[in-house]
């Protein structure tokens, strides 16, 4: 005979978190973007290639890799890049620093659509989407062996340029709203992601 009083309830989600978790910060110092910067690679090393792509995301406004490597050299109209997000679809506009000059001139090709030389200029999009994901993956391993090199303690992924210029824009005292537009978020909600402090940060300055 069952005992009453004795059964207890127990739900096995109850330490499931169910919710949207927040994006996590991912945002490197300047020192570490200065390291880059002057760190020394062989002209053909494909390790070159994705050094120069991780500033360029970081030089044009945070500009995702999904979309550096589609940029074509028909969007690139006087002394601006225009480009439409692969993901919101909303346009951006970028105006060309020096610093990115000169690595669109890097990489330079007449015979090519594309800025640089990742994704296949012929190619359906289903082979096209195969060669993104590879180079994707190429890319991050890639930067963790750069950050090696550079003697970088960060970690470093194609979040991070992105992260880091919406962390130095806010930091510079630049509106969340024009964060929000330059990396081609439709609201600033997920701006706010990128460049919250921590609670930890604020009781640290507080203190």
């Amino acid at each position: 005979m069952a005992r009453q009083g004795r059964t207890r309830r127990i739900c096995p989600f109850a330490n499931v978190f169910t919710g949207n978790s927040p994006t996590r910060k991912r945002s490197i110092p300047v020192t570490a973007l200065q390291r880059l910067h002057t760190l020394q690679l062989p002209k053909e090393s494909p390790m070159r290639l994705y050094r120069d792509l991780f500033l360029f995301c970081f030089y044009a406004m945070g500009m995702p890799f999904a979309d550096v490597v589609r940029l074509r050299r028909t969007q690139v109209h006087g002394d601006h890049i225009v480009y439409r997000r692969q993901k919101t679809g909303r346009i951006v506009r970028v105006q060309i620093e020096p610093c990115m000059r000169d690595i669109l001139r890097r990489y330079q090709r007449s015979d090519s659509l594309y800025l640089f030389p990742i994704l296949p200029v012929m190619a359906s999009k289903q082979a096209q989407q195969h060669a993104y994901r590879s180079a994707l993956g190429r890319y991050n391993r890639a930067l963790k062996r750069i950050a090696a090199l550079a003697g970088i303690r960060n970690n470093l992924s194609s979040y991070v340029p992105r992260h880091t210029w919406a962390t130095q824009a806010y930091a510079h005292k630049v509106e969340l709203a024009v964060i929000a537009q330059a990396l081609g978020h439709v609201n600033t909600r997920a701006t706010w992601t990128y460049v919250r402090p921590s609670g930890i940060s604020i009781l640290a300055a507080a203190n």
